[in-house]
């Protein structure tokens, strides 16, 4: 029998054969490290150079980007944080100083309370209550009664010039995938 296996008089597990604690090996850090060294190698070849930022190239969850380790699912930002910096001190968040969520470029990366987070939001314009003031949509149409369209159910704001030409070019789209199938 293996010297790492061991028959335990268990009243749950009976006499079968259960792990025993194994002492690491010599050169057992030497492996660790070289794991740690193996993962930051996969993280960073699983982003992409955008501009400035550094953008995270695998899974993506309400915008953040998201990485396996240690056996959790954690926001890729704060893996990047921890891979340049060391730990996040209880109680700190990992903020982003260029607002791209999926950004895990360290120089991008700060630390700060979640009252900092909400400060840097107002200051930014990204709060929701600044989001219902706005007078323009993103490709610049003036927010007023005719040209706006207010969804029922979450009560965002929608430019119709916009909605229109979505509606147009999904409808072509539609039209010419339809056109091919009988082809």
């Amino acid at each position: 029998m293996k010297d790492h296996l061991k028959f335990k008089n268990n009243p749950v597990l009976g006499d079968r054969p259960t792990r025993s604690f194994i002492a690491p090996k010599a050169g057992f850090s030497t492996f660790r490290e070289s794991k740690m060294d193996d993962f930051k190698k996969a993280f960073w070849e699983n982003t992409k150079k955008e501009g400035n930022c550094v953008v995270w190239q695998g899974l993506i969850s309400n915008g953040y980007g998201q990485v396996y380790k240690d056996g959790k699912t954690r926001w890729a930002h704060r893996v990047a944080w921890e891979i340049t910096n060391g730990s996040i001190p209880k109680g700190l968040n990992v903020l982003h100083k260029c607002d791209n969520k999926p950004c895990v470029n360290p120089e991008h990366l700060f630390l700060g309370t979640q009252s900092d987070n909400l400060k840097d939001s107002v200051r930014k314009g990204r709060f929701a209550m600044f989001r219902s003031m706005k007078q323009f949509c993103p490709n610049g149409h003036k927010y007023d009664v005719n040209d706006m369209y207010i969804d029922p159910t979450t009560g965002h704001r929608h430019c119709r010039i916009c909605r229109r030409a979505n509606s147009k070019k999904w409808n072509i789209t539609k039209r010419e995938a339809r056109h091919a199938r009988k082809l």
